[in-house]
């Protein structure tokens, strides 16, 4: 019987290592892309959340302002003009503008970047000073 040389009777032993090695940095180099992936997502998601959050508060100011010029309407039926509303901490441009029996108020509001608009037609009554919404809704905004 003849002898093998030191190396090669271990062999089979380093092929195993080898494989070893090989398959914990697979499973290492997964573990990593999808702590990776996983973090992306959940920072989306608190993205997403945060303008959602920021566009609601733009059109509650914006609704506050509309409802603010319905208010200086009623009390004064020829009123127009341009001015801020505040509400809190956050603001509303509100413009009121008359054309015969009828006025239009836009306002509009921006929080963190998120911009929201309210376009309100209003009737006048010149005789009565009955003031009756006739149209109101969102402006698309670029």
């Amino acid at each position: 019987m003849r002898h093998l040389p030191f190396a090669i009777c271990h062999l089979p032993f380093a092929r195993r290592a080898q494989a070893t090695l090989s398959l914990v940095m697979l499973i290492g180099g997964i573990s990593v892309l999808m702590s990776v992936a996983l973090s992306f997502l959940v920072s989306s998601f608190l993205n997403v959340g945060i303008g959602f959050e920021a566009g609601e508060r733009a059109l509650a100011a914006a609704r506050a302002g509309n409802d603010d010029a319905m208010l200086q309407l009623v009390r004064n039926k020829d009123y127009s003009g341009d001015y801020t509303f505040s509400v809190g901490s956050y603001a509303a441009s509100v413009s009121v503008s008359q054309n015969t029996g009828e006025a239009t108020i836009v306002s509009s509001s921006t929080v963190a970047g998120r911009t929201k608009k309210i376009c309100t037609v209003a009737s006048v009554n010149a005789e009565t000073g009955l003031i009756a919404p006739v149209s109101s809704g969102l402006i698309p905004c670029p």
